[in-house]
């Protein structure tokens, strides 16, 4: 777990480490005998220091909640290039997700909030605030209530009426354990939301469409209406990668400046971003699905030729005392100049299309400046089958300090950039999730292949002076593993 030096000259940081002082008073008084000078035939003595230590174990979730606020108003997750607190959580503290998740909801719910102008909101459920501050509900409570209000909200119940329930099930929460409390948030809902009527589904089966448009720009809109059954699948899919993150390059450390909308998209663009790395894709017109990408032999050149603006250039290094660190890993920027057409007639950049080449079949087609073809290119710079199936077998997933996401869902990352001169082998080869290989080099982070052949990242100095190389706990887990199972 990681530990830092605490800042006492601060209200918080002093009253965080009298704490610190004062259970570590307490539990040398218990462990040298303290207890002894309570008689434990009475009982009531022991129940009575664990009725105090509970209430200042619960008190302690106000602030946890308003502690894990700040860290998402201030941009945590973006700094540490995580996808939420509920990550940071995890890497940092070694909690389990659904524990991380329990304090990241509890946070949201009863935590301090404020506006995208920084000016502060009330408390989303003041009620379940007021009572954790008190010590007058638990963790398990406080997931019950506001899972059983926010079923309400979903179902359009009025927010006074909300309220009321909220002021209702915190009063219950000092006489009633999980088992009972659920009970009596299940006769809410059932009171509040009765079920309705079942859907025709022939009905649904009849209306059902999905209409796309090209406007001039080469962007698409359209309209659908989904059946229940196909709405069911896709909000499975998007839902959880439209998840809000923070966005500190926003300026004052905003949450997620991002619509829900804007969201939704980005997780369709990641979804067929997978699907396009498959190869279970139906072809069309005589070829396999994939992008064919014509663009002018000198832009294509131009972006390839190392030392020009739109290719991956390295970034200065550090200074020569690094050296004692060990050997310093390539650095690159992003190439942004030039355009390219898809077969479709969209345009795209440069950048857009070395990014397409490491996650989709790309043909491209290399045009003279009379618009003859003159070359068709490879077809891809990803990863085989056989080093997908290597890489999966080292990394085991996105191997970013403390990211869980699955291969499946993880692109094929060349440590030395292709169009740099890297090749496609194991040895330069890494597997990423979508936001970790768009970010990571935006953030600061750097990664290389050690001397034992595993992908280990390097952090920016503002996260650690010494820029201490990490490698995803998942990969040395499983290297750890052999030697017992041998």
């Amino acid at each position: 777990m990681t530990t830092t030096t605490l800042d006492t000259a601060t209200p918080v940081g002093a009253a965080v480490q009298g704490a610190r002082m004062a259970v570590a008073a307490l539990v040398a008084a218990v462990r040298q005998g303290g207890l002894d000078h309570h008689d434990p035939a009475g009982l009531i003595e022991l129940i009575e220091l664990l009725a105090e230590l509970e209430l200042v174990r619960n008190q302690l979730l106000a602030v946890d909640a308003d502690l894990i606020a700040a860290c998402r108003d201030a941009g945590v997750p973006e700094r540490e290039c995580q996808r939420s607190m509920i990550k940071v959580l995890e890497r940092r503290f070694l909690l389990g997700p659904q524990e991380a998740a329990r304090r990241v909801r509890a946070a949201e719910a009863a935590g301090p909030r404020r506006s995208m102008t920084g000016l502060p909101l009330p408390r989303w459920r003041p009620a379940v605030g007021a009572a954790m501050a008190v010590g007058a509900i638990t963790g398990e409570q406080t997931v019950i209530v506001t899972k059983t209000l926010d079923h309400l909200e979903a179902a359009k119940v009025a927010p006074t009426k909300v309220a009321e329930v909220e002021t209702e099930l915190v009063g219950h929460c000092s006489r009633f354990g999980p088992q009972e409390l659920r009970r009596l948030s299940q006769r809410y809902l059932d009171a509040l939301d009765p079920d309705g009527t079942e859907p025709d589904e022939q009905l649904h089966q009849d209306r059902r469409f999905f209409r796309l448009r090209s406007t001039p720009s080469g962007a698409m809109t359209g309209e659908f209406r989904l059946t229940p059954e196909t709405a069911v699948k896709v909000r499975a899919v998007l839902e959880p990668l439209a998840h809000p993150r923070l966005d500190a390059a926003a300026g004052g450390g905003a949450v997620d400046l991002r619509s829900h909308e804007q969201r939704l998209h980005d997780a369709v663009d990641e979804v067929f971003t997978r699907m396009l790395r498959t190869e279970d894709l139906p072809g069309s017109g005589g070829t396999p699905a994939a992008l064919m990408i014509t663009i002018d032999a000198d832009t294509l050149l131009a972006a390839l030729r190392p030392g020009t603006r739109g290719t991956w250039q390295p970034r200065p290094t550090r200074t020569a005392s690094s050296d004692e660190q060990g050997p310093e890993p390539p650095t690159y920027r992003r190439a942004r100049s030039g355009q390219g057409t898809a077969n479709d007639g969209t345009v795209l950049s440069v950048a857009e299309i070395m990014r397409l080449a490491g996650e989709a079949e790309l043909y491209p087609i290399a045009l003279t400046s009379h618009g003859i073809p003159l070359e068709l290119g490879r077809t891809r710079r990803i990863a085989t089958k056989h080093q997908t199936v290597a890489l999966i077998a080292r990394d085991g997933g996105c191997s970013f300090p403390g990211c869980d996401r699955a291969p499946a869902w993880c692109e094929r990352h060349h440590v030395r950039p292709w169009a740099h001169g890297g090749e496609t082998v194991l040895g330069n080869l890494t597997l990423l999730c979508l936001y970790h290989h768009r970010n990571f080099l935006d953030r600061g982070w750097q990664v290389r292949i050690n001397t034992d052949g595993l992908p280990e990242w390097i952090p920016p100095q503002y996260l650690d002076r010494d820029q201490k190389p990490l490698i995803n706990n998942r990969i040395l887990a499983r290297i750890r593993q052999r030697p017992l199972l041998t």
